[in-house]
C-alpha cells in the first residue's frame, strides 16, 4: 500500500502545468544568426544604434537562456562567447572595416552553433535559464 502512495504522489498531476522549456536549442540559433545578419545589414546601412540594440537584443532573447547549459557543459567556452557578443557591439559602435565586422558575425555565429552541438542541448536544456 505504501508503495502505491509513493508512486501516484510521483505522478504528474494533470492540474501542474509543466513550464515550458521554449523552443530548441537549434531554433535559437538559427534566430540568433537572422538577427545578427540583421543587426549587420543595419550597420552597413550606417544605421548604427540600431545595429547595437540589434545585436544586444539577439543576446537577450536567443543566446541568454542557452547559456545555463552552455556554461555548465564548458565555462570558459561560454564567457568567450559572452565577451565575442561584447566586442562585436564594440566594433558596431566604433565603425571600421566592414569585413571584420562581418567576420565577428560569421564567426560568432559559428561559435554559438558549435557550442550548442558540443553541448548537446536538448529542448528541455534550452529553455532552463527563463
Amino acid at each position: 500500500m505504501l508503495w502505491s502512495l509513493v508512486i501516484f504522489a510521483c505522478q504528474p498531476s494533470a492540474s501542474v502545468p509543466l513550464p515550458d522549456p521554449g523552443p530548441p536549442a537549434a531554433e535559437r540559433v538559427e534566430a540568433l544568426s537572422e538577427e545578427l545578419t540583421v543587426a549587420l545589414a543595419l550597420w552597413r546601412a550606417a544605421r548604427y544604434p540600431e545595429a547595437q540594440q540589434t545585436v544586444q537584443g539577439a543576446y537577450a532573447d536567443h543566446f541568454e537562456p542557452l547559456e545555463p547549459a552552455l556554461s555548465a557543459d564548458d565555462p570558459a567556452g561560454t564567457l568567450a562567447l559572452e565577451y565575442a557578443f561584447g566586442r562585436l557591439v564594440w566594433q558596431l559602435r566604433r565603425g571600421g572595416n566592414t569585413s571584420e565586422v562581418s567576420d565577428a558575425v560569421t564567426a560568432l555565429t559559428a561559435s554559438v552553433t558549435e557550442a550548442v552541438a558540443d553541448a548537446g542541448l536538448t529542448k528541455e536544456q534550452a529553455g532552463a535559464g527563463r
